[in-house]
């Protein structure tokens, strides 16, 4: 019972990092960017699009990542690689907490969920990739003894 709870978490907190990754596409739209751009230079404004979108292509392509291995039943590969996740989740709710994300005025409620975002994310991961290979590591004692 607790290892399939523990799947269906990671299995969410990898669907959830895939959506974040596909918003962050929308992300310029619905903030109105190119509105706050009008005195940036040209090459800025690209540079401000082209990092976001290699932010959201990291992020869909790791997260997509975890759910095939997940889907395929890697347990190997699925606990190291919601390791690396982990980090970089921890690494994001670290960066967000000391320089907190400046938000429009009709998006100010979205403050504090934003910030909770990473957090849970890295701790279900840790807990979730800890338990999956802690699972894999008991398979292979098992499978040496017989």
């Amino acid at each position: 019972m607790k290892a399939k709870i523990l799947n269906i978490l990671f299995f969410t907190v990898a669907l959830k990092g895939l959506l974040i990754g596909a918003y962050h596409l929308y992300l310029p739209t619905h903030w109105q960017w190119q509105a706050g751009l009008t005195q940036t230079p040209e090459i800025l404004q690209w540079a401000l699009m082209a990092l976001n979108d290699m932010w959201s292509a990291l992020i869909i392509l790791l997260h997509g990542g975890l759910l095939v291995c997940f889907k395929k039943g890697l347990e190997v590969k699925q606990y190291q690689l919601g390791f690396i996740l982990a980090i970089y989740w921890a690494l994001h709710a670290l960066i967000i907490t000391i320089n907190p994300i400046p938000m429009p005025q009709h998006l100010q409620w979205l403050s504090r969920i934003l910030i909770m975002i990473p957090y849970l994310q890295s701790s279900i991961l840790i807990l979730a990739s800890w338990t999956i290979r802690a699972n894999s590591n008991a398979k292979l004692m098992n499978e040496r003894q017989v």
